[in-house]
């Protein structure tokens, strides 16, 4: 009859693609909670950011929890002219994730960084010092919300520096 036909032809297959669908999404998400994952991913964004800008930034190991606090390990930044211009022993980072799909702005909740080394100096041709040609640099790459244009704010609302150097 047509209903047996229904059934085995064509809501079998459906219901057997849905199936794996959804265990295909849950093999994805579970991997993405595995920091050797997100290592791999971050290193690879890193490595986008670092042609994109001309800083080169690598990062040891990643550790994203419950989708808004990351932690970073072993995390460097070498300036435009190759000279290392910031590191840290760990960063951890608190964020809202939804203010990443916002256009109007980005909040950081809280910004920690352990023992960082932070070096700054003025670079070849350039009038201002490294931090500040770096933040223009992400700002140009990366500020621009797609929606309106216009530059997005980076609003981080509690920082603190757990030892550390700055010269």
């Amino acid at each position: 009859t047509i209903s047996q036909f229904l059934k085995k032809r064509i809501l079998k297959p459906i219901l057997y693609l849905f199936t794996g669908l959804v265990f295909l999404l849950l093999i994805v998400v579970g991997a993405l909670q595995l920091s050797p994952v997100q290592t791999y991913l971050a290193q690879r964004l890193s490595s986008k950011i670092s042609k994109d800008t001309g800083y080169r930034i690598s990062i040891n190991k990643v550790k994203i929890d419950w989708l808004d606090h990351a932690a970073f390990e072993q995390l460097v930044i070498l300036d435009t002219d190759g000279n290392a211009f910031m590191s840290a022993d760990k960063a951890e980072v608190d964020f809202d994730l939804f203010s990443f799909y916002k256009a109007t702005d980005i909040v950081l909740d809280e910004v920690i960084l352990y023992e960082p080394d932070v070096r700054l100096r003025w670079q070849k041709g350039d009038p201002s010092i490294n931090i500040t040609t770096f933040i223009k640099t992400l700002r140009t790459a990366y500020g621009k919300s797609k929606s309106t244009g216009k530059t997005l704010p980076v609003t981080v609302l509690y920082g603190k520096i757990v030892g550390g150097h700055f010269s």
